[in-house]
């Protein structure tokens, strides 16, 4: 054998190697088991978001609160006793909300990462499955029959 025949011979040999190496078909097993974890983390998703949402909607209050607080402290009278006396317990009351809401943003981001790493683990085993379309389709029908839609 020369060797133009040799580099033919690899030449064609070379697509079988690659197939090889592929990782077998998934069965419609595995194809059900990831698309019911996509549901899941779409699900997972969704509240993460709300929950964020409503903290940084609560964030925003708070804020405000504040800002009228301090607009508020401008026109208080230093004779008027009751009146810092209720002034100093709102700011005390708007402190200890800040620090709940900042243990509930340190949660949040506890979670996200929570999320974000069940996301990964998902995309990294079903991201490369390999599969006959008829496969797919049978799995398709069978939950679009469950109520299940993508």
């Amino acid at each position: 054998m020369n060797t133009t025949q040799a580099v033919a011979a690899l030449a064609l040999l070379a697509p079988l190697a690659a197939w090889a190496t592929q990782p077998p078909l998934a069965t419609p097993e595995q194809i059900h088991a990831c698309l019911n974890r996509q549901d899941e983390l779409r699900e997972q998703r969704a509240d993460v978001m709300r929950r964020i949402d409503a903290h940084e909607q609560r964030q925003d209050e708070v804020r405000s609160a504040i800002t009228a607080l301090d607009q508020a402290r401008q026109r208080l009278e230093a004779s008027d006793a009751q009146a810092l006396k209720d002034h100093n317990l709102r700011v005390q009351q708007l402190n200890t909300e800040v620090q709940s809401l900042n243990q509930r943003g340190a949660q949040l981001r506890q979670e996200q990462a929570g999320y974000n790493q069940f996301a990964s683990a998902t995309n990294q085993r079903c991201g490369t499955l390999r599969y006959k379309m008829q496969d797919y389709y049978r799995v398709m029908n069978e939950r679009a029959a469950q109520g299940k839609s993508d």
